[in-house]
């Protein structure tokens, strides 16, 4: 059976610093990326990080023009926290979020233009002890 953790801002700002801590330590394997930062890179859509399943636990990408959420099959199924504040989404429909990223506690779309969003996925999320902020 899985357990069901719930995450305080706190919490969520301890896994990113100690994650940042962990790849400023040398003996920290160069390969072992856990978080990508394409902040200020202006681009339309998160690139595909399919190829790195098991890698890549939190994105970051504020203020880079974004305007459409990726499909659940480009995002890594380790990822745990995705960031895209202040971008141009209008849609958040998070289609398959759910069910397609198990370890996905933190949905940040704060300052988007967002005119709809999917409710029954967002209540999903929820359900099991996410946070998404829109």
């Amino acid at each position: 059976m899985k357990k069901i953790v719930r995450l305080t801002e706190n919490d969520l700002t301890r896994i990113v610093k100690k994650v940042i801590k962990e790849q400023a330590d040398p003996n920290y394997p160069a390969n072992a990326q856990k978080m990508v930062n394409l902040s200020n890179h202006e681009m339309d859509m998160l690139p595909n990080f399919s190829d790195h399943p098991n890698e890549i636990e939190v994105i970051v990408a504020v203020g880079c023009g974004i305007n459409t959420l990726p499909p659940v099959e480009y995002l890594p199924q380790s990822l745990m926290v995705l960031n895209l504040e202040n971008n141009d989404i209008t849609e958040a429909d998070l289609e398959g979020y759910s069910e397609g990223l198990p370890n996905l506690v933190r949905i940040a779309l704060d300052n988007n233009p967002i005119a709809w969003a999917n409710e029954d996925e967002i209540a999903r999320l929820e359900e099991r002890g996410g946070i998404v902020t829109l």
